[in-house]
């Protein structure tokens, strides 16, 4: 472990927030070593009308953080014999489509069930954000899907659905909603006092604006994949727990390959890498507003949480920094620098993805589907993609490493662009959605998306979901007695829109 004191340990950290406005808000940084805290660093505002400082002892919205402790729930469930990962879904939600209904549950666990993302759902059917903390409308929602992404067990792709699904199922088998159950097995056992789902206690989060920071409140969002609250103290006290109980953590590890034989590291609402040598298990968070990665390395003995009320502050980088300093790895998870052509386009294997890479200055900014990867040229990258994702480009064939996932290829696009889409009403019953196709644009609801050709009948726009841009790929089907189009949003592929009679 490090040889620094426990002095020039937050020294360190401190080094990390120099870019972090002291008057803006804030972000804090701890480090714990075989369950003592060794430092924290501090900087910024908890709550910027009330002059209120950041700190570890401040609740803050987490998001995804909150995977981990579904996961653990529905693993201790397992181990209890209350649930099985081979059991159905439908066993304890029969409400559901019989696409759904017949996944398996560790399809959910391991984000492998081909289930679309149902904030892109929610932002393509009209869902207001706040009915997003309502079970009823946000389960329905998700459950009128007739068909899957892909078949189930085939791929690995993140979901929020998969975990709200998990909830559904806690509850419907042992009758207690998920909040309580987490509570009464890991929230309330282990003195995390500040920790809870869906209680909106949290502090703001901010945007950045024209004239500063837009306020935003703690949102209440459905427990399972989000909806939790948590402070860096409660996080380390969790982190102690998952090291001082080898077997929990173990039956949070466990996963299955896809039956491709192609292996993801994601288990129960964890995900594993290498750092400096080590095993490490993480899970980040994020929503317009708020930043957080939770980490933890078993065989040193080391927590690192990073916490931020404001998405600006990239908490995944800065925790695998200041995870580099505990261990004495100043490489850190640093990757090669690498030459990269552009401005070009590259177009994943099934058509549905769109990566644009350019050139700017030393670097090559490469855009995906739900944000920007800046790769340098000159000097290592820094990671900017949830869990640190690297891109390698090699001629004709770009690809993203996730921490987790198995790598995604995309290849140059060479062939001619269509000019113009169809001019009509296209409907999806599912959505209960008719969008309207002019051309070189798209009107989904009161939102009209302009469109750039890609490929042949393959086009991209930007639709908002949550307050973040993400790219809109839309197809063009056409054939003897039908036309359609196909939309595709960040973890919702395949949305399917016929011609309107």
């Amino acid at each position: 472990m490090t040889s620094l004191s426990g002095a020039a340990m937050e020294v360190a950290l401190d080094g990390l927030l120099a870019d972090v406005d002291p008057r803006g808000p804030g972000c804090v940084l701890r480090v714990t070593v075989d369950d003592e805290p060794v430092a924290m660093a501090a900087r910024g505002l908890a709550d910027i009308g009330r002059a209120r400082p950041v700190g570890d002892d401040v609740p803050m919205y987490v998001a995804s953080v909150a995977k981990q402790f579904t996961g653990a729930v529905v693993a201790e469930l397992v181990n209890d014999g209350v649930l099985h990962p081979d059991q159905r879904v439908g066993r304890w939600l029969p409400e559901l489509s019989p696409a759904l209904g017949d996944l398996a549950l560790h399809h959910l666990v391991h984000h492998t069930s081909g289930v679309r993302d149902v904030y892109a759902l929610a932002a393509l059917a009209g869902l207001p954000e706040r009915h997003l903390g309502n079970p009823d409308r946000v389960r329905a929602l998700i459950g009128r899907q007739r068909c899957l992404q892909f078949p189930p067990g085939s791929r690995h792709s993140y979901s929020n659905s998969n975990y709200i699904l998990l909830a559904a199922v806690v509850e419907a088998a042992v009758g207690m909603p998920l909040s309580q159950v987490a509570h009464h097995r890991f929230f309330g056992p282990l003195g995390m006092r500040s920790t809870a789902f869906a209680d909106g206690s949290g502090y703001p989060g901010y945007l950045p604006a024209p004239d500063g920071w837009l306020r935003r409140p703690t949102p209440f969002m459905v427990p399972g994949p989000s909806g939790l609250t948590a402070t860096a103290r409660d996080l380390a006290r969790w982190h102690g727990e998952l090291i001082a109980r080898p077997g929990l953590l173990a039956g949070l590890a466990v996963n299955r390959p896809l039956v491709t034989g192609d292996h993801h590291r994601y288990g129960y609402g964890l995900a594993w890498e290498e750092l400096g040598g080590r095993r490490a298990y993480a899970h980040s968070g994020f929503l317009p507003g708020w930043a957080a990665e939770a980490l933890v390395v078993p065989s040193a003995g080391l927590s690192v949480v990073c916490l931020a009320c404001t998405s600006a502050v990239p908490a995944v980088t800065l925790a695998r920094r200041a995870a580099a300093i505990a261990m004495d790895d100043p490489a850190g998870s640093v990757a090669e620098p690498q030459d990269a052509p552009g401005p070009v386009t590259y177009l994943s294997d099934d058509r549905r993805s769109v990566v644009r890479v350019r050139h700017s200055g030393d670097k090559a900014l490469v855009s995906t589907g739900g944000g920007a990867l800046a790769v340098s040229l000159t000097s290592p990258p820094t990671p900017a993609l949830p869990g640190g994702a690297r891109v390698h480009v090699n001629g004709d064939s770009l690809t993203i490493q996730n921490q987790w996932m198995p790598p995604e290829r995309f290849t140059l696009v060479a062939e001619e662009a269509s000019e113009h889409l169809p001019v009509g009403d296209f409907t999806n019953d599912e959505l209960e959605l008719t969008v309207q196709v002019d051309h070189d644009a798209i009107a989904i609801r009161d939102t009209n998306v302009p469109l750039q050709p890609v490929a042949r009948n393959i086009w991209r726009g930007q639709y908002q979901v949550l307050g973040l841009p993400l790219d809109l790929v839309v197809h063009h089907h056409s054939g003897e007695d039908d036309s359609w189009i196909e939309l595709n949003l960040l973890r919702a592929h395949g949305l399917r829109f016929r011609a309107a009679s």
